[in-house]
């Protein structure tokens, strides 16, 4: 009953009842251009759907949802955000925030984790001197005391370094001040300005040039610089032959 009560419903029986009741001896719909309002005013209020049956129905679900509510309103085209779009996804394991020392690519960093580059630095060296330098693995800094980094350092130095090899893995006495301490022992040295670089070696050779002592790391010039070929030297002199063919 509420689909024939409708505006739509109503105009279009009523245009089809009057088309019904003319004579039908000269079909001659369309010779003239007011013919064809007749779909117009059938589908007025069909807005600018494909679909008759769809419009119909969604008019008269509108019409039994103002009797219920008078306070609706049609055509409301607010859209409702759900609220998973509002969700912060949080990582809550503590486990988890030490284990992006080891792969940085937990949090989108492309850099490499720190047992990857203690592997790099070993292969940069020859066997005694990479013997050497895991023979006192120094842990220094704030995050030395994270439990368990030790026992983590000591496990990766087993995977890479060869069979019954021996390493050590030493932990500062007070690693949140320790490296303070040790710039402040370089700074009290007799011997700093020999360690520092002028100004003018700044201007010559670039920010990246440094000094080496016995705390620095080992200088690499970056680009590393070409090596001079020896140029051979190559005669001018043209030699000529002559071929002589016999043409029988």
């Amino acid at each position: 009953m509420a689909r024939r009560r409708t505006v739509a419903a109503q105009e279009r029986m009523r245009l089809i009842n009057q088309l019904a009741r003319k004579e039908k001896k000269d079909d001659d719909f369309g010779m003239r251009d007011e013919d064809w309002d007749v779909y117009k005013a059938i589908n007025k209020e069909g807005g600018d759907t494909d679909s008759d049956e769809e419009t119909e129905k969604l008019l008269e679900l509108e019409e039994i949802l103002r009797c219920h509510d008078p306070m609706f309103e049609g055509n409301n085209d607010q859209s409702a955000t759900p609220g998973e779009a509002h969700q912060l996804h949080v990582g809550v394991e503590r486990v988890r925030a030490a284990e992006v020392l080891f792969q940085p690519s937990m949090i989108g960093s492309h850099q490499a984790g720190l047992a990857e580059t203690i592997q790099f630095v070993l292969k940069c060296y020859d066997e005694p001197t990479a013997n050497a330098l895991v023979s006192t693995v120094f842990l220094t800094g704030s995050c030395a005391l994270i439990p368990g980094l030790s026992d983590r350092i000591v496990k990766e130095l087993r995977e890479m370094r060869p069979f019954k090899s021996k390493f050590s893995v030493q932990i500062a006495s007070d690693p949140a001040l320790d490296a303070w301490m040790g710039a402040r022992d370089f700074a009290l040295d007799p011997d700093v300005l020999d360690n520092c670089i002028s100004r003018q070696e700044y201007l010559d050779k670039g920010g990246e040039y440094l000094k080496e002592h016995r705390t620095s790391n080992m200088y690499c010039p970056s680009p590393v610089p070409l090596k001079l070929v020896d140029t051979i030297n190559i005669s001018t002199a043209v030699v000529q032959e002559e071929i002589e063919v016999d043409i029988m």
